[in-house]
């Protein structure tokens, strides 16, 4: 029986990117996000005496309205787990036509509802985040009936999902966390697209070089400059890439390197702060 202990660090979830690198060297294995909180599970064999002193230093230096108060910490059986998010997470509307729905919960679809199911576990992507929900939103109009996808990052394959829902040919979809895999491989059984849907596990360079008319990478900016000319090299020409991910003070930088690697911003849309990007690849 595995045991887990949940860290919760009062800091607002715009400073996940900042640590989030650190936690996972730390050897956390999920972070969650909370409205002014964020949420971060260690197997509890994992959380040690020496790894909560470093993380209340690292906080200290970057963060001393964080370290300065209490951090909460609580344990439970890896069986409760699911009992736990039962306890937060309810249907998310994305829009007028698409709802994000728990396994657990029953759910009645208006006409032209269009819903999915997810597990949620440890897997980015469960539809509460602005990141998701803005590229949700875009699929609709870039997702080419019978033309394939490559989602980058997929997580809880939510992103995925809807992509072969709205009629794509295949997805191929990758990410280097084998839980998220595992994850993402149980959503699709759920919502009867497994035969559409391709998991891998690894980075972009796991992913056999094609070329795609639309990829798509919920992920973080770190990661996404690091992919900006790489990313070409699997995207037809005009193709389509729609990122997310990013904060609004993001844009400026994001813009220029992708700008340089051959691309083009064709939208830009932003639920609060956070910013879904669309990009051309240039002729």
């Amino acid at each position: 029986m595995t045991y887990w202990t949940e860290v919760r660090i009062k800091i607002a979830p715009l400073h996940l990117e900042e640590i989030s690198a650190y936690l996972f060297v730390l050897g956390c294995s999920g972070i969650e996000e909370r409205k002014n909180e964020i949420l971060v599970y260690f197997e509890t064999d994992k959380w040690t005496a020496e790894i909560r002193r470093l993380l209340r230093t690292f906080l200290a230096e970057r963060f001393p309205q964080a370290a300065a108060r209490h951090l909460s910490f609580t344990k439970f059986k890896e069986q409760n787990w699911s009992e736990k998010w039962k306890e937060t997470f309810k249907s998310i509307r994305i829009s007028k036509k698409l709802v994000v729905v728990p396994e657990w919960e029953t759910f009645r679809p208006q006409k032209a509802e269009e819903v999915i199911i997810v597990n949620p576990k440890m897997a980015f992507g469960t539809g509460r985040h602005e990141t998701t929900r803005l590229i949700l939103r875009l699929l609709p109009e870039y997702v080419k009936q019978g033309r394939p996808v490559l989602d980058a990052g997929t997580g809880s394959a939510i992103l995925a999902i809807y992509a072969a829902r709205l009629g794509t040919a295949a997805v191929t979809a990758f990410d280097v966390d084998p839980a998220a895999i595992a994850n993402a491989r149980e959503n699709i059984f759920l919502n009867k697209v497994a035969d559409k849907i391709k998991l891998i596990t690894g980075d972009l360079s796991a992913v056999k070089r094609g070329k795609y008319p639309l990829i798509l990478a919920n992920i973080n900016r770190n990661v996404l400059l690091a992919l900006a000319g790489k990313f070409i090299e699997y995207t037809v020409s005009g193709g389509i890439l729609i990122l997310s991910g990013l904060l609004e003070s993001d844009f400026t930088r994001i813009l220029k390197v992708y700008t340089r690697n051959g691309w083009n911003l064709k939208d830009k849309i932003h639920e609060g702060e956070w910013l879904a990007l669309v990009f051309e690849k240039r002729e």
